[in-house]
């Protein structure tokens, strides 16, 4: 028996065949002609065909030379951060053009706290214990023995949005658990997904591997989804990363085995007993300091009784609302611990103008009123 483990955590296996991949369709259930290979692009079907070629180099070879190979990598960020960030202020410049939100723009950015957290990022994946050639095995009474091997699944398709911090993440746990990947990332990050696939290769080379172990997918159309949807017999496993709309086309559509992922809704449990001011700082820090990205808290789970305790405090902590640079402000969003009363007056946010800082302090006003009246 044979299992194949990928590094993560995922929510379901999804067979092929649970749901079609029909050309021309962008929403799932639309029922168009059956896409085929002769439909897909030849560059995109080379890159595929490519990428599975080179997957046995990388499959076969020992836990040593893929950590090296992640060692290598960050080596790269490193030495040619200069290139990465030149790379990045074309997207963001093109994202500001499109109108891009100061959301998806801070998710876009990279600058070199970033690009260190990257290479960082690389060498504590390098230091897990290999995934590859782990072993369960038992006998049955018949005397039949049954052996489960972790191996490589073989080639990922990895589909995700803008972030392109993503492409180091993906490219790494695909390299340690002996995978190829064809990443394909977000139009709006293009420039900077292509600076660092090439970073990657670079390393895969000077580690004695091939190049094509790991590749950027060049179209990077909505169309693209189905073409990686269509590929049965060359990709072995799809990963989309991004939002439940992403993830739900790519699960109807795929005729290739899908891991699904969770869509970023976070949940912070608050018990009874717990300490008010720590759930309070833990609320205002999970969601204050990084709103736009996906690990930011969503939900708040407690019971009544701390609730209410948690509600009152977090709003009299809240003395200046969140800013639009998205936590780059000079004011924090926990002023002070201390009650604030209705009078006082709230400091004004540099990057906000006072009406708006008066208008969110008579919101609060508000909102503090009827959670006093509340019956709960």
């Amino acid at each position: 028996m044979r299992s194949g483990w990928v590094l993560g955590t995922f929510s379901r296996y999804t067979e092929p065949g649970e749901g079609s991949c029909y050309k021309g369709s962008s929403q799932p259930g639309r029922k168009l002609a059956a896409m085929t290979f002769s439909d897909i692009p030849p560059t995109t079907l080379n890159q595929a065909t490519t990428a599975k070629a080179a997957n046995r180099s990388l499959a076969t070879a020992v836990g040593v030379t893929r950590n090296r190979v992640l060692t290598l990598a960050a080596q790269e960020l490193r030495l040619h951060k200069d290139e990465i960030l030149a790379a990045n202020a074309l997207d963001m410049q093109q994202g500001r053009q499109d109108g891009l939100s100061k959301a998806l723009l801070d998710r876009l950015l990279l600058d070199e706290k970033r690009v260190e957290a990257m290479a960082l990022g690389l060498e504590e994946v390098a230091q897990l214990p290999d995934p590859l050639g782990r072993e369960e095995g038992w006998r049955r009474p018949s005397g039949l023995s049954i052996r489960k091997v972790a191996v490589p699944l073989g080639l990922l398709g990895i589909i995700y949005e803008a972030r392109p911090n993503v492409t180091i993440e993906a490219a790494s746990l695909a390299i340690k658990s002996g995978n190829c990947c064809l990443l394909r990332g977000s139009r709006s990050a293009a420039n900077s997904n292509v600076a660092l696939v090439k970073l990657v290769q670079s390393a895969l080379q000077q580690a004695g591997l091939s190049p094509d172990c790991v590749q950027g997918l060049e179209d990077t159309s909505r169309e693209s989804i189905d073409h990686l949807c269509a590929m049965r017999g060359l990709i072995d496993c799809l990963i989309p990363r991004g939002g439940a709309d992403l993830i739900s086309r790519v699960v109807l559509q795929s005729k290739v085995p899908v891991l699904e992922t969770g869509v970023g809704n976070c949940h912070l449990y608050v018990h009874s007993d717990a300490d008010v001011a720590m759930a309070v700082a833990l609320i205002l820090n999970s969601k204050c300091s990084r709103p736009a990205v996906c690990r930011s808290i969503s939900t708040r789970i407690s019971t009544p009784r701390c609730r209410r305790s948690t509600r009152s405090v977090t709003t009299r902590r809240s003395t200046v609302p969140a800013c639009s640079s998205i936590g780059r402000c000079s004011m924090t969003a926990a002023a002070s611990t201390k009650p604030t009363s209705t009078a006082t007056k709230t400091p004004t946010c540099a990057c906000r103008p006072a009406g708006a800082a008066a208008a969110s302090s008579a919101a609060r006003a508000r909102s503090s009123t009827t959670t006093r009246r509340s019956p709960r």
